[in-house]
């Protein structure tokens, strides 16, 4: 019986398919099968998504490192969460249907730099939680510092956000306690990521540290279903890039995929709270994972080096992976490549972005592990692109386009319509998908 993977990260809104990186057919930058389209030139003679005009909002704030839907009410309205290397968190949502306005509704202040954040529900109200992680830059713009500072052994703590019932995150006191110190002038934490390792339903925290400073390691928090945590493992020696998790030999326990040194390893789960290293199992790095070819079985993703081509592993249900598939896209250093069902035909697609000139490109799907190199699409946002997301923002049940990039002075920031902004301003552009 083929093994259905699990999903450990509570994701808001509801695909066909997960959210991962994957890759399939060929495409490129001038093709010859296949004109890159715009939003402005999408016909209905054209598979795929439509979207409505681009929505924008000027945040006046730092560009963003990543991008993630919540949810924070009984409603199907989704918010993002946008994460900012220097300047904390941000919530942007919808605030007036009738018009499509959005606006900030809350701004999070972490107190440091924060690269990395993972979403759960930390002290099982139904609502998702925030636990944050430094990556070690010297923080700037803030008002209090470090949020901890108060408290005994200030440098040994980590934030974590309860959602409350504003619709919006409170810092939960006091701060976690860590063995470790997350000072910003020695540590780095470059991996994060929510699941049950034990077993018990509780949401626990696996984070990593990879740092010229200091000790490297990889650490287990096991939740204890009300805010809190135990510390469960700490593995020395190791230096985490990106962790992964879920069951991938189909053993009914969470295990973690880790890129250390750009190769990628597998660390097999006990389903106690343990893990045990069984070494590389891929030369590359994978950037996610997910049911690419819609077996039923785990596959991964791997982003081999900068020259556009994305790698598909087949998983066998047992732990095992081989390459099966590669997609070169001829684009120079893609970015996020995400896999979900966003033309709603029941097939995977696959969707990335190009930084500079900031773009989000589309292939869509067959369902077997590849990708139609004929009808691909972009969507352009004129300079450099930070990140994006999908989240149904309006409610109505489809997948909206969520990005957000930086403006230099008097430029046009999404390519579709003028936005001009001071220099280094960040631009949220928000494209509705319209019902079919």
């Amino acid at each position: 019986m083929k093994q259905l993977f699990r999903r450990y990260l509570l994701l808001p809104f509801s695909f066909t398919g997960i959210l991962l990186f994957g890759g399939g057919a060929g495409c490129a930058e001038n093709p010859q099968q296949g004109k890159l389209q715009t939003a402005e030139q999408q016909t209905t003679g054209l598979s795929g998504p439509v979207f409505e005009r681009p929505t924008s909002v000027v945040l006046q704030i730092g560009g963003a490192v990543k991008l993630l839907p919540v949810n924070l009410g009984n409603n199907a309205l989704q918010d993002v969460l946008i994460v900012h290397r220097a300047h904390g968190l941000s919530l942007l949502g919808l605030v007036d249907e009738d018009k499509k306005q959005f606006k900030q509704k809350q701004r999070i202040e972490t107190g440091r730099s924060v690269g990395l954040v993972a979403l759960g529900d930390f002290n099982e109200d139904g609502q998702l939680d925030i636990v944050t992680g430094s990556k070690g830059q010297r923080w700037r713009g803030s008002t209090t510092g470090n949020l901890c500072g108060s408290e005994v052994n200030a440098n040994n703590r980590l934030p974590l956000f309860l959602s409350n019932s504003g619709g919006g995150f409170t810092l939960k006191k006091p701060c976690l306690l860590m063995e470790q110190s997350f000072a910003w002038d020695d540590r780095s934490i470059t991996g994060l990521v929510v699941a049950d390792f034990n077993g018990d339903a509780h949401q626990d925290i696996a984070l990593g540290r990879s740092g010229n400073y200091g000790a490297n390691y990889l650490m287990l928090l096991l939740g204890t279903g009300d805010g809190n945590f135990e510390q469960a493992l700490k593995l020395e020696q190791i230096r985490p890039e990106a962790l992964f998790a879920n069951d991938f030999n189909g053993d009914g326990h969470t295990d973690l995929m880790l890129v250390q040194n750009g190769k990628t390893h597998w660390l097999k789960g006990d389903g106690k709270g343990g893990l045990v290293d069984t070494g590389a199992i891929y030369k590359a790095p994978i950037a996610a994972i997910g049911d690419i070819n819609s077996d039923g079985i785990l596959d991964l993703v791997a982003i081999p080096a900068v020259n556009g081509d994305i790698e598909i592993l087949s998983g066998d249900g047992k732990g095992g992976f081989s390459k099966s598939n590669t997609i070169s896209t001829g684009i120079q250093n893609i970015y996020d490549p995400m896999i979900v069902d966003l033309d709603r035909d029941g097939e995977q697609d696959l969707l990335f972005r190009k930084s500079l000139p900031g773009a989000v490109y589309f292939l869509p799907g067959d369902g077997k592990g590849g990708f139609s190199a004929k009808l691909f699409r972009r969507w352009q946002t004129g300079t450099r692109l930070n990140a994006f997301t999908l989240a149904d923002l309006n409610g109505d049940g489809s997948a909206d386009l969520f990005t957000l990039g930086i403006t230099p002075k008097g430029r046009n920031i999404t390519g579709l319509r003028s936005v001009a902004g001071p220099k280094g301003e960040a631009v949220a552009v928000i494209l509705l998908q319209k019902q079919r």
